[in-house]
């Protein structure tokens, strides 16, 4: 339970992997090729899953066109618009955001020939966001300053992999890290203290990095891989929108949870298999 309690734990590992993998992209890709492809791998089936949740529970009537386009365009904290998707969206906030600045560094040279200054800026920037006012407001008061900068915990294991870094680096951006966090979750979220989401996350993540070598890339693998997008942006709103439409329907009780969970992953993969589909098409 505590590694999946309220999500946390699994925040966290999503922008440890996240901050290693952009890491590995941005050492290969162009600045413009990496901002395009991004786009077109958070936004389409983003849309899609703001679209279908509107219409299947009747949204529209609620909701202004501003409203749906701010969602739509992922601005809704700048503009305190309403969450959608069960208020998930928060954290490709936090992505999209982080893609910009990772794509400004590259631009700027430190990840060429100014690559070893490129420690500096992350501890500086880390530095800095513990002194910015809470981001965002309301429920998710403060879970950009807070969970954030685990993305360039991620960076730093690229980092330190490919001896950009030393390990005493390494080590100091770990700690500045977790200092920002429980400082500003005692802050902003004192609620959540004692769950210890940072430290399961990162051993999490750790435990899987030290051995991933071990690990094989079988077939069940890489389909749980492609649908982790799909299933998280569905996960948090559609299972109970089929459970509840199952048991209204089927009268069912004690396999209603089952065969929700059940629909929700062949949705998902519908879903995938379907972008996939247009973007090999075009």
């Amino acid at each position: 339970m505590p590694f999946v309690h309220g999500g946390g734990a699994g925040v966290i590992v999503f922008f440890l992997v996240s901050g290693y993998i952009i890491s590995q992209v941005l050492s290969v890709e162009q600045t413009t090729s990496f901002l395009i492809r991004r786009v077109f791998r958070i936004y389409p089936l983003y849309i899609v899953a703001v679209l279908i949740q509107i219409f299947t529970q009747n949204m529209w009537e609620n909701l202004s066109l501003k409203t749906v386009l701010l969602q739509l365009l992922l601005l809704g904290d700048f503009f305190n618009v309403p969450y959608t998707l069960g208020g998930v969206e928060w954290t490709l906030r936090v992505e999209i955001i982080f893609y910009g600045f990772m794509a400004a560094l590259k631009y700027a040279g430190f990840w060429n020939e100014r690559k070893h200054f490129l420690i500096f800026i992350l501890l500086i920037t880390i530095g800095l966001l513990s002194q910015l006012p809470a981001f965002p407001y309301g429920l998710f008061r403060g879970y950009f300053l807070i969970y954030g900068p685990f993305l360039f915990v991620g960076v730093g294991f690229w980092l330190y992999e490919h001896a950009w870094i030393s390990f005493g680096w390494f080590f100091l951006l770990k700690i500045m890290v977790f200092v920002n966090y429980f400082y500003l979750i005692s802050c902003y979220q004192p609620a959540w203290l004692s769950a210890q989401f940072a430290i399961l996350g990162f051993l999490l993540f750790t435990l899987a990095y030290i051995f991933r070598f071990k690990f094989q890339s079988t077939a069940f693998i890489l389909v749980c891989s492609d649908l982790t997008y799909s299933v998280y942006l569905f996960h948090n709103w559609m299972f109970d929108f089929v459970k509840n439409h199952l048991i209204a329907i089927f009268t069912l009780t004690e396999s209603a949870n089952l065969l929700s969970l059940a629909l929700l992953f062949v949705i998902c993969y519908l879903l995938f298999v379907t972008q996939n589909y247009r973007a090999s098409s075009q």
